[in-house]
């Protein structure tokens, strides 16, 4: 895991100038994301009551999102709060220029929530996503594939894949102009959505491979063992402008369950 923060951080300094408010494509966003992801893993986050939903210090935040942005810090290590990088998860995802399911397609996807039957939802969530751009394809491939992972905790941080998708929702999916007319109208539709693509993400997700990082090498995360429901062991393979061997990435967690 050490090895891991280390080439975080190397490429930290050297990517992009925003981190925060950057593009799907962003290689720095995509490096934040995955850097999220394995601290909650490797630390033990996954375990956290309300992880995602118990917001961290907006004091503790706003610092390390200040020296995020401007490279003073380069990833997250011990004694970081699980919940603040939860939080600035979110933050990110929420501040991208556009969200992983484009404006233009935000629409179709509220139309698609508005069909009764479920099967027929997923039906039109198969057809839709792959009208995605690439980068955010693989974004959302990303988050949700992890988010089904802590969910699968459920017993622990009290995060069922229903409560996620209520504050990952309006992160992921959202319209050009917020009103309080829209939020209200649509809260329903756009959870509805993202429990659909946690829960069924192997489902929908089947056919796309991971985004690549622009970080060579692998790594290999486990959250501490006891008081467990079984032992997950998480391993990603990053390598740039290639497809990952094997498929071992962050979409497939949730069925990469050993012992």
């Amino acid at each position: 895991m050490k090895r891991f923060r280390n080439k975080i951080g190397s490429r930290f300094s050297k990517a992009d100038k925003r981190l925060f408010g950057c593009s799907a494509d962003s290689t720095r966003g995509a490096i934040f994301l995955d850097s999220c992801m394995a601290y909650l893993v490797d630390g033990g986050g996954l375990k956290e009551v309300g992880i995602f939903r118990i917001a961290g210090s907006l004091t503790t935040m706003n610092e390390v999102k200040k020296a995020l942005q401007t490279g003073k810090k380069q990833g997250f290590c011990e004694p970081d709060d699980p919940h603040v990088v939860a939080s600035l998860m979110k933050v990110f995802l929420r501040e991208m220029q556009e969200p992983c399911i484009v404006f233009d397609l935000y629409p179709a996807f509220i139309e698609a929530m508005r069909i009764e039957d479920s099967t027929s939802q997923l039906d039109m969530l198969k057809q839709l996503l792959p009208s995605l751009p690439l980068a955010n394809l693989h974004c959302l491939s990303r988050v949700t594939g992890f988010l089904k992972l802590v969910s699968e905790f459920e017993e622990f941080n009290r995060m069922p894949a229903k409560n996620l998708a209520i504050v990952f929702a309006p992160n992921l999916l959202r319209p050009r102009v917020d009103t309080p007319e829209t939020i209200i109208a649509d809260a329903r539709f756009i959870t509805e959505a993202v429990t659909l693509m946690i829960e069924n993400h192997p489902l929908l997700f089947e056919n796309i491979t991971d985004l690549v990082l622009g970080i060579e090498g692998t790594f290999a995360a486990r959250p501490p063992p006891a008081e467990r429901p079984h032992r997950t062991v998480v391993e990603t393979s990053i390598a740039l402008h290639t497809p990952p061997p094997g498929r071992a990435c962050l979409a497939d967690l949730a069925n990469r369950m050993a012992e």
